[in-house]
């Protein structure tokens, strides 16, 4: 048997040939592509990256057992970053004179004449100057403590 197998195989199961096109759709790499027993291939290695793993060798037979033994490095880069982050801090804000300044301007006659995608940058544009004059910016740095890709639903799971 061979990797990936082929559907027009008809020792390949329905179920195999839809987890195979699972593994397509969702762009992981199954890395074992020769027999580790008999003539069928058991093992799986599955990741989403094609360089993660390397050095991939069949050790031959497992003491004791019909089934071949498997070998190899894993590529797992690791880095602490030191994160400069600025935002917004809204808790510090003084919405007061932002209201003020929004409820003088006459906005009939700012959008007078003027297409939707117009009106929404003239509007875009005068929030965010009134963000930089009375909204103060916060700046956070330090170690991530987590991966930039650990979502908290994801933590949480």
């Amino acid at each position: 048997m061979s990797w990936p197998p082929h559907e027009d195989n008809n020792d390949i199961s329905r179920a195999a040939g839809e987890f195979c096109e699972c593994l397509d759709d969702n762009f992981f790499m199954q890395h074992v592509t020769v027999p580790t027993r008999n003539d069928a291939i058991l093992d799986l290695v599955i990741t989403d990256e094609p360089d993660m793993i390397y050095d991939l060798i069949d050790l031959g037979p497992f003491p004791g057992s019909d089934h071949n033994a498997l070998s190899w490095k894993l590529q797992v880069k690791t880095t602490h970053d030191f994160v400069h982050k600025k935002f917004f801090d809204y808790r510090k804000a003084d919405l007061g004179a932002l209201k003020r300044e929004l409820q003088v301007v006459d906005w009939q006659k700012v959008f007078y004449n003027q297409s939707v995608e117009q009106s929404w940058l003239i509007l875009k544009e005068k929030i965010s100057n009134l963000e930089q004059k009375y909204v103060p910016i916060r700046q956070q740095s330090g170690k991530r403590s987590k991966p930039i890709w650990m979502t908290h639903s994801l933590k949480s799971c």
